[in-house]
């Protein structure tokens, strides 16, 4: 089965923090890029509401203000909720917050993905989905946890991940695939 991935190199499809557009709020409004935003987790800050501190693919310090309903609690559930793993925002928008910072206020978690995955890991497995299916046959490792010379299964929703355990597997495969 043959599938057209987006690259995670696409910054049309994956832009920084700095070609986003900003909301209403946001003193620097202009046109921006819409899209997906992968940040990585340096920290979580748990005060009167969740606070991320990431950073984008071009190193640029990015915070992340939950103002969901419940402040961000939901989230901090998420075993997956943890520094070092990547986070994808949905069509986010640059907000100017009342500190004088710039970062993302965001409302909702359906917007929101978390993989158990650096940034950089996540755009090497990119790399290696351009690759696909000449090299598919040379996968010797798991995609999700690089364990080597192990049972491995392929995902059988993209057809092209070797992996040891499904979650993670399926993850990246949906952000991928776009499914």
């Amino acid at each position: 089965m043959s599938r057209n991935y987006v690259s995670l190199d696409d910054k049309e499809a994956f832009p920084n923090f700095a070609d986003l557009p900003c909301d209403y709020t946001c003193p620097l409004a202009r046109r921006g890029i819409n899209g997906c935003l992968l940040v990585e987790i340096v920290s979580i800050e748990r005060s009167t509401r969740v606070v991320l501190r990431t950073y984008d693919r071009a190193k640029f310090p990015v915070t992340v203000a939950l103002y969901t309903g419940d402040r961000g609690r939901t989230i901090t559930n998420c075993s997956e909720l943890k520094p070092g793993n990547t986070l994808l925002f949905m069509f986010p928008r640059q907000h100017f917050f009342v500190d004088g910072s710039v970062g993302i206020r965001q409302e909702e978690y359906r917007s929101i993905k978390i993989f158990s995955m650096s940034l950089a890991e996540l755009f090497q497995l990119s790399k290696e989905m351009a690759t696909w299916p000449a090299n598919f046959a040379m996968h010797t490792a798991c995609h999700g946890c690089g364990k080597k010379d192990i049972p491995l299964l392929k995902c059988a929703r993209c057809g092209v991940f070797a992996y040891c355990g499904k979650v993670r597997a399926l993850e990246v495969s949906t952000i991928l695939a776009g499914h």
